[in-house]
């Protein structure tokens, strides 16, 4: 049974009055539809957990690894979901970048090295989606681990890689992390530098306080030599 795009589109619109049933929006899933409505119901899906994988397991069946499904796979959060995608994480030794960005809630239970070899790739778009395994990774790491791997992005040319990977780092307060941000500052883009000395300033100790001292000092840009001098007055 066939079911017309502006019915979909009103009996998702009309949720709130009442919420179309898994098997209502399995039956309402064709690959031939507009995108955004095939996504709109994957998400709806993804969002009813357990009853949703179940539904989501035979759409794939059916109709093959699509990107919509494949994503919904990660929102149901169930352990079969998870098993699925790590099956499905390589295609023609390609890492699948929609599977990995799946992946993202379970980031903390994945295997160290999986997550290296994500931030290894050339893809920005891979990276991306490595850093939001990372992010979910991070606080089961050492502030050393967490410098060994984090080490690539932060020295990519690509400035939403960096500052992705500042909003990672700079939740701890070692002397290494903030050398790690202070090397960003001196030796990045503007953008970059700007989010560098932000995550410097939101530390708040006195090791912080002691790098945003040696930037003022030393720093060669202006602009950023003001900026620090500015983290420095709200640090102190």
């Amino acid at each position: 049974m066939i079911i017309e795009e502006s019915n979909i589109w009103d009996t998702i619109n009309n949720a709130k009055k009442t919420k179309p049933s898994a098997e209502w929006l399995k039956t309402a899933y064709n690959p031939n539809i507009n995108f955004e409505l095939r996504q709109e119901i994957a998400i709806r899906l993804g969002q009813l957990s357990k009853v949703g994988w179940i539904k989501i397991k035979d759409l794939l069946k059916t109709y093959g690894n699509k990107d919509e499904l494949i994503l919904a796979a990660g929102l149901t959060y169930q352990d079969d979901a998870k098993e699925w995608l790590l099956n499905h994480l390589y295609s023609d030794d390609t890492m699948n970048i929609k599977v990995v960005e799946a992946l993202a809630c379970w980031g903390g239970t994945l295997p160290i090295e999986l997550i290296k070899k994500t931030l290894e790739e050339k893809s920005a778009q891979m990276k991306i989606a490595g850093l939001e395994l990372l992010k979910f990774k991070a606080h089961l790491l050492s502030d050393f681990d967490l410098l060994e791997i984090a080490k690539s992005p932060l020295n990519d040319f690509r400035e939403e890689i960096v500052i992705k990977t500042l909003t990672i780092i700079q939740r701890r307060e070692s002397l290494d992390i903030c050398e790690a941000i202070s090397d960003v500052i001196q030796k990045g883009s503007d953008k970059s530098a700007y989010y560098g000395l932000m995550a410097l300033g939101s530390i708040g100790t006195k090791i912080s306080k002691n790098i945003l001292l040696d930037l003022v000092k030393n720093l060669k840009n202006t602009e950023r030599k003001e900026l620090a001098k500015k983290q420095l007055n709200f640090e102190i």
